[in-house]
C-alpha cells in the first residue's frame, strides 16, 4: 500500500488594517508637553544642578576633582601688526566676522614672522580663522605656496572644506585658490588629477598621508616642493599609542621634505591641554609658540 501525503493546510490572512488602532493612554500616564520639556532641558540638565546630584549620590561623591564658576569677560579684540589684504577683510564682513579676537591676530603675526605656533583656546573660539587667515595672506603674495591640512576624523575635513569653500566664494575673482580633500572616499580619476595640479590647500588625515602619500612620494614632487605650511588639528589627540605611530608618520614626512627641499612651517591647533608645547614639539620636531585665551585648568593640571 501506498501511503498518501496530506497537503499542508494553507492558514488564510488576515488583512492588516489600514490604520492602527487607536490606543489609548492609561489614566496614570506622564504626558510631556513642550513646556515639560522645556523646563527639563533648561533646569536638569545645569551643570550646577548635575554637580549637585554628583555630590548628592552615595556612589559618585568625591569624584569631581576640581570646581570653579568663571565670570563672564569681555572679549579682546585687536588688529594684526601687518593688516590683512583688502579682499580677505571684505570676504570676512560677508562671512560674518567684523574684527578679530586677539588669540587670532597673536597667531596671523606670529606665522607671518616665519614661527611654529600651537593655539590652545576653548571650543568655538575661532581657531580655524588663526591658520585661514595667514595662509590667504600668503597665497595673495605667493600664488604657488601649499599647505597641508591634517585631520584626524574625516567629519571634520568635511567641515573644515565647507568653510574654505564659502570663502572660496567670496574671494572669486579677487583672490583664486584652490582646495581638494585626498582621502580613502576620492576616486582614482580625481586623485591623478590632485597629484597633476596640486591645490593651494589640500585636506587629508594621518592615515592617508601615510598609505596614499609617502608611500607614493615620487608622485607628490610637486605639492610637496611647493608647501609652505602643515597644519595640524586636534593635536590632543595625537597622544598614548596612537600618538606614537603619528610620530612615526611625521618623522618620514620630514624627512622627505628635507629631500625635496621644502622647510614647511607648523600650525598646531589643540584643547586646553596642560602640555601643548611639549606635545607639539615631541610630534613635529619643532619648538612653536604657544598661544593661549582663557584656559580653565586644576590647581594641580601642571604638576600631573
Amino acid at each position: 500500500m501506498c501511503a498518501t501525503k496530506k497537503k499542508p493546510q494553507v492558514k488564510k490572512r488576515i488583512p492588516l488594517p489600514i490604520k492602527p488602532p487607536k490606543v489609548e493612554p492609561k489614566p496614570n500616564a506622564y504626558k510631556r508637553t513642550p513646556k515639560h520639556r522645556t523646563e527639563w532641558q533648561g533646569r536638569a540638565m545645569r551643570l550646577n544642578r548635575l554637580a549637585a546630584a554628583i555630590e548628592h549620590d552615595s556612589l559618585l561623591r568625591g569624584t569631581l576633582i576640581y570646581r570653579e564658576e568663571l565670570a563672564s569677560e569681555p572679549a579682546a579684540f585687536r588688529e594684526p601688526s601687518l593688516p590683512l589684504r583688502d579682499p580677505i577683510r571684505l570676504a570676512l564682513k560677508k562671512y560674518g566676522v567684523s574684527s578679530l579676537y586677539s588669540h587670532q591676530a597673536e597667531a596671523i603675526d606670529l606665522v607671518q614672522a616665519g614661527r611654529d605656533i600651537v593655539v590652545v583656546t576653548p571650543t568655538a573660539s575661532g581657531k580655524s580663522l588663526t591658520y585661514i587667515l595667514p595662509l590667504l595672506n600668503a597665497v595673495s603674495e605667493r600664488p604657488d605656496s601649499a599647505a597641508l591640512l591634517l585631520f584626524p576624523l574625516k567629519a571634520l575635513e568635511q567641515d573644515q572644506a565647507a568653510k574654505l569653500r564659502q570663502l572660496q566664494q567670496e574671494l572669486r575673482g579677487e583672490l583664486d585658490f584652490s582646495l581638494a580633500i585626498f582621502d580613502g572616499d576620492t576616486p582614482s580619476s580625481e586623485r591623478q588629477k590632485i597629484k597633476k595640479t596640486p591645490p593651494n590647500f589640500l585636506i587629508t588625515n594621518p592615515d592617508m598621508l601615510h598609505q596614499g602619500m609617502l608611500a607614493y612620494h615620487q608622485s607628490w614632487e610637486k605639492f610637496f616642493r611647493r608647501l609652505r605650511f602643515i597644519v595640524i588639528d586636534e593635536l590632543h589627540a595625537y597622544r598614548g599609542v596612537f600618538g606614537s605611530h603619528i610620530l612615526q608618520v611625521f618623522r618620514r614626512l620630514k624627512r622627505l621634505l628635507y629631500y625635496y627641499g621644502a622647510q614647511p612651517q607648523f600650525i598646531c591647533l589643540s584643547a586646553t591641554i596642560a602640555n601643548p608645547d611639549e606635545l607639539a614639539s615631541q610630534l613635529t620636531g619643532c619648538e612653536p609658540v604657544v598661544i593661549r585665551d582663557l584656559v580653565l585648568q586644576s590647581p594641580n593640571a601642571n604638576s600631573g
